[in-house]
């Protein structure tokens, strides 16, 4: 349109582009095809990450995953509060690279910050479930009533949303949120800061591709506790996966494991 012309030229012009687009056109192409499936390259700190599993194999045993998980959490971060952090939003919003970048990173901030309001007002409404209390006991109560941690609740029925990522995350932190200002302490709960990172830890530990560093992490801080229980984790890798959700397909009951022997 800037170059103008009648308009079969730029219909000419706009074909051209698509049959032969340019090195910008294709480098863009690719970065955002990247963020869209968190496939992107990382930082020096990641691809560090990444070359210390491939020196060392048994790493990938603790944390099989980095670059994905790495940056599906960045993803939900870009669209929070907490987005300024980055330096990439910071050049965006200062509009360093361009009014398009500016608006569109001033969008995903404000539908993200929306998303985790609307999650916290379901939270405290009872819709959507956060971890749920850290007493065994009381978790064990509610496990028994149908309750499950990071779901919807839909009549009396929940659904999972903890595999939902990047939206998965916006919505466990708000949970966590409204839920432990429920738990803790009036003088904790006016604490904005520590409520924050509480719910921050406790949902990235609850992933799935962070359990392994956390288990170790356990093991190794209160090894009589949560030693015995890491290394049944680590015999039971020995099964595929794909053998164990047929078993589970089979199985209508929830096992219990005893022993080394039992997890495999």
């Amino acid at each position: 349109m800037k170059e103008g012309g009648t308009s079969q030229e730029i219909a000419a012009s706009i074909a051209r582009l698509r049959a032969q687009p340019t090195k910008e056109m294709q480098e863009a192409a690719h970065t955002f095809a990247g963020k869209q499936t968190f496939t992107n390259p990382l930082g020096e700190t990641g691809k560090d990450l990444i070359k210390a599993t491939r020196k060392w194999p048994v790493l990938r045993v603790i944390a099989p995953f980095i670059r994905t998980p790495v940056n599906i959490v960045k993803y939900a971060a870009e669209r929070s509060p907490f987005a300024p952090l980055f330096k990439e939003v910071r050049a965006n919003l200062a509009g360093a690279n361009g009014a398009v970048a500016r608006d569109q990173q001033i969008a995903r901030i404000a539908l993200g910050s929306t998303v985790s309001v609307v999650a916290a007002y379901l939270a405290a409404d009872g819709s959507i479930t956060g971890s749920g209390p850290s007493d065994p006991r009381k978790r064990a109560l509610l496990y028994a009533s149908g309750w499950q941690p990071y779901s919807f609740k839909i009549g009396d029925t929940y659904y999972s949303f903890s595999r939902l990522e990047p939206l998965g995350t916006l919505l466990g932190i708000a949970a966590d949120a409204v839920e432990m200002s429920a738990y803790v302490s009036d003088d904790e709960a006016n604490n904005i800061g520590s409520l924050i990172m509480g719910s921050l830890s406790k949902n990235l530990v609850s992933k799935t591709w962070l359990k392994g560093p956390s288990d170790l992490l356990n093991a190794m801080n209160d090894p009589d506790r949560y030693g015995p229980r890491y290394v049944q984790g680590l015999v039971g890798t020995l099964v595929p996966t794909g053998v164990a959700q047929v078993a589970r397909t089979q199985d209508p009951y929830l096992r219990h494991a005893r022993d080394i022997l039992d997890v495999i």
